[in-house]
This record gives structure tokens, C-alpha cells and sequence, in this order.
């Protein structure tokens, strides 16, 4: 009995200095039960947060509230157009028309003039769905103190069409071949052979048509909320997409 006593005794000694490590094992005279430590290590696993998704749903309803907006007063300008007997007339041959409902001061540029606007072009079916593209103007209306208003231009040629066709960013006044007049300013019987007419419903918002305009741009966020999905200016003006309000292509047929 004391035997096995004795012979456990060595044994808990034994794996004390192994457990002891080097020191003891080099004679340290410290006691193996001094040296031995318990260390209890706890390992907590948080889990991981989910990450929040950008909020892009209110962005996205902003950008959709901005472009109907845009489409109804579009809707009204060309009421207010078909007003005019002779700008009827240009209406019924253009080819396309390009509406911005509100152009005005520090609309788009600081310190210049700009607003949003919908063109619409003619295809097989009649016409397309609006496509919407920003304009900036340098001094538009600046001499006389116009403040905001409508301005239309009636796309009567090919060659003005294909300005928006073909490029998402472009300036009306950098093409030296194309003629831009002032539908106020100009004689009514020489309105007809002319690439673009701008008509305005405040008299002289548009001052020097030509050279004021800077910038044309496609905006994208605009067109892909309002027809719910990713969008390209062919699409929409080849009649490609659906659109989910036929009110402005009923007021230009009607």
C-alpha cells in the first residue's frame, strides 16, 4: 500500500517538472507545485453583423418624383405650344422634340442656366418614349433678367437628331453646321428650312440660341428610374422599352 503510494507520489512529481518547463528541468529548486500554473483561456465567437445594404430605395423614388414631374410639365408646354398656329405647323414636320419645362438660373450650373428636359423623336409607331437629358447654358436670358420659363426645340432635321442619338454629352452650339434660330426672332416663312427652332414661352429667355448652349447630357438616373430599369438612348428612342405613361406622345399624335 505505501508502496503504491510512493509510487504515485513519484509519478505526480514526474509530470509536475514536465510541466514545469526548462527551468526545472535545469535543477530549479522551486517547488514543481509553484511553478505549474492553470491558465483558462476563453474564446468567444461573436457573430458577424450583417451588413446594411445601401439605402438606394429613397434616392431611386426622388430621381422617379423628378422625372414625372419633368414629363408633366413637358405635357403642358406642348399644350401651350399647339397654341400657335404656325408653331403647330413646325410640331406636325419636326422630327423630334426636345422640352425643358423649367429652364432657369442656377438650374443645373452655378451661376449659368439649365433644367432638365424629355426629348421624344418619331418612329415606326409614332412616337418614342421620353428620353431625358440636362441642359446648361451660359448666359441664356441673362441681359433682359429672365428668371425661368419654358424652352422647346423642334429637331427638323436629321442632322439635329442625330446630336442625341449619337452622343450622351454634346453641345448644340459646337456644331457649326447645324442652323439653331430663335422662333420669335425669326421670319415665320424661313423657320422651315432650318436644322432647330427654340421656341420659349417667356419672350427672349433664349438670347443668342447658337453659342449660349455648353452642355447636353444623358442622364441616366433619371431615364432608368422612370422606366424601372437600366435603359440606352436607342432603346428608347427606337421604341425598344416600353413606356409607362403614353401622356406625352397622346398630346404630340392628338
Amino acid at each position: 500500500m505505501n508502496g503504491r503510494i510512493r509510487s504515485l507520489g513519484a509519478s505526480v512529481a514526474l509530470a509536475a517538472l514536465l510541466a514545469g518547463g526548462p527551468a526545472l528541468a535545469a535543477g530549479d529548486t522551486t517547488t514543481a507545485d509553484a511553478k505549474v500554473e492553470t491558465r483558462t483561456t476563453v474564446i468567444t465567437t461573436k457573430k458577424a453583423e450583417p451588413a446594411v445594404p445601401e439605402q438606394q430605395g429613397a434616392a431611386i423614388t426622388d430621381e422617379l418624383e423628378d422625372a414625372e414631374e419633368t414629363v408633366r410639365g413637358a405635357k403642358a408646354a406642348i399644350a401651350k405650344m399647339k397654341g400657335n398656329a404656325e408653331l403647330t405647323g413646325l410640331m406636325q414636320r419636326a422630327k423630334g422634340i426636345y422640352i425643358v419645362p423649367e429652364f432657369a438660373k442656377g438650374a443645373i450650373v452655378v451661376g449659368g442656366w439649365g433644367g432638365e428636359g424629355v426629348l421624344l423623336t418619331r418612329n415606326g409607331s409614332g412616337w418614342s418614349g421620353p428620353a431625358f437629358y440636362d441642359i446648361a447654358a451660359v448666359s441664356a436670358g441673362a441681359e433682359i433678367g429672365f428668371t425661368s420659363g419654358t424652352v422647346a426645340y423642334l429637331l427638323l432635321s436629321d442632322s439635329a437628331l442625330d446630336e442625341f442619338r449619337t452622343d450622351e454629352s454634346f453641345s448644340l452650339g459646337a456644331n457649326a453646321e447645324l442652323t439653331v434660330v430663335d422662333f420669335s426672332a425669326q421670319a415665320k416663312a424661313t423657320l422651315g428650312d432650318k436644322d432647330i427652332v427654340v421656341w420659349s414661352d417667356t419672350e427672349g429667355a433664349y438670347v443668342g440660341a447658337g453659342g449660349s448652349v455648353s452642355d447636353i447630357n444623358w442622364d441616366a438616373e433619371a431615364n432608368n428610374a422612370y422606366y424601372r430599369k437600366d435603359v440606352t438612348v436607342r432603346q428608347i428612342l427606337n421604341g425598344e422599352v416600353q413606356s409607362p405613361n403614353m401622356s406625352l406622345q397622346d398630346a404630340l399624335s392628338g
